[in-house]
């Protein structure tokens, strides 16, 4: 009785194995391998079709547009996108841990990894955007102080002492300010 008992699970979970597509081994998120910037796409199942987000992380494309996700094709047990140029194929590893996409490698991630680094990709953009912001504030401080340095009655001299503590001031002060550089 046990033994048949195993070998009916046996047979229903290969059969089970079995009645997925094929093409659903692509599916889920894929990080770009050896890049500074990280790069996910998503492959999603819609009924029969399978859809590409070539970068989760952007919200627009190259032109600025809202991106929209790309079908893809199945063929031979493979996925393909038309780059308008032609096809390329996505191909799996053999241990399906990896895909390659033209000259570009991919690894797969899970669902919780790619919502972790989405957030780290939103939160650095916060972050660019209020240090930039603060730059902008701290170099219009700077020059409207250096225009009231210009417009007083000070000697040439003294004048450029005063520029030239006023420029070291602000150059330390910019230090405090990732990617703030306001003088060469």
């Amino acid at each position: 009785m046990k033994f048949k008992f195993l070998m009916s699970f046996a047979l229903v979970s290969f059969l089970l194995g079995c009645s997925g597509d094929k093409y659903d081994k692509y599916v889920g998120y894929w990080k770009r391998n050896d890049v500074k910037f990280p790069q996910v796409l998503q492959i999603a199942k819609d009924g029969d079709l399978y859809l590409l987000n070539d970068n989760i992380l952007a919200e627009t494309d190259f032109g600025g547009n809202k991106k929209k996700s790309m079908p893809l094709k199945k063929s031979d047990g493979q996925l393909s996108i038309e780059n308008g140029f032609g096809s390329v194929t996505l191909a799996l590893s053999s241990d399906q841990k990896l895909l390659h996409v033209a000259n570009e490698e991919f690894s797969k991630i899970t669902d919780d990894e790619a919502k972790a680094t989405l957030e780290k990709v939103q939160a650095d953009r916060v972050s660019r955007k209020e240090n930039k912001e603060k730059c902008d504030a701290l170099l219009k401080q700077y020059n409207d102080e250096a225009r009231a340095l210009d417009s007083g009655t000070l000697a040439f001299a003294e004048r450029n002492a005063k520029r030239s503590e006023l420029t070291q001031s602000y150059k330390e002060k910019s230090k405090q300010i990732t990617n703030c550089t306001l003088f060469w």
